[in-house]
């Protein structure tokens, strides 16, 4: 009988004030070539979920130990994953510069702070590049992730993005007889409209 010993290493996950449910969803992380190798050669395991993924690592000893001896034998301390947009509108919709060409970069060393659920928040560098396969690229080291165990939890890590600010100009024009009183325009969420003006 086979006995895995699967447990999680980090999870990363992306959120977007833009979409209604806060989750960005049209981000992917695909591990790049060298990082490909080392799951495959040391039995990591990764579960994507619909704005993210949680890495899992089948080992019996301890996470430190096999981080040590991923070090020792590939030269690499860390994890490095290129970051697919599936959305070609994502950069009309979301607070990126709207002429710039790059890709924009995440590192576990240099988190932006911790949220109230315990999170680390990644600050986001942008790379000017002029031309970029990739929508960006994430790195997570091993000594990111090793900081979190004592806690005995996994390191979960977040990418977030802010809609790009917008402002709308809507114009009634009343050609019925009937006597618009206080026309306004209410929404469900949290955008607050201007009163109508005269």
């Amino acid at each position: 009988m086979i006995q895995s010993n699967y447990i999680k290493t980090f999870g990363i996950a992306a959120y977007h004030t833009f979409f209604d449910s806060g989750k960005c969803n049209c981000l992917h992380f695909v591990p790049n070539h060298n990082t490909d190798k080392i799951f495959k050669k040391f039995g990591f395991k990764m579960n994507p979920f619909s704005n993210g993924f949680d890495l899992y690592s089948n080992t019996k000893s301890s996470l430190s130990d096999l981080f040590n001896y991923i070090t020792q034998t590939t030269q690499q301390n860390y994890f490095e994953f290129d970051i697919k947009c599936s959305n070609p509108n994502f950069i009309l919709f979301t607070t990126l510069p709207i002429n710039w060409i790059g890709a924009v970069t995440y590192s576990s060393q240099d988190p932006k702070n911790l949220n109230n659920e315990g999170k680390i928040v990644l600050n986001q560098t942008l790379e000017n590049k002029p031309v970029s396969t990739h929508f960006g690229h994430l790195k997570i080291y091993f000594e990111d992730i090793l900081k979190e165990q004592p806690s005995g939890n996994a390191a979960l890590f977040e990418i977030n993005f802010t809609a790009r600010a917008t402002q709308w100009q809507y114009y009634f024009i009343n050609r019925n007889a009937v006597q618009l009183n206080n026309p306004s325009i209410t929404e469900k969420e949290n955008i607050q409209f201007d009163g109508p003006k005269m």
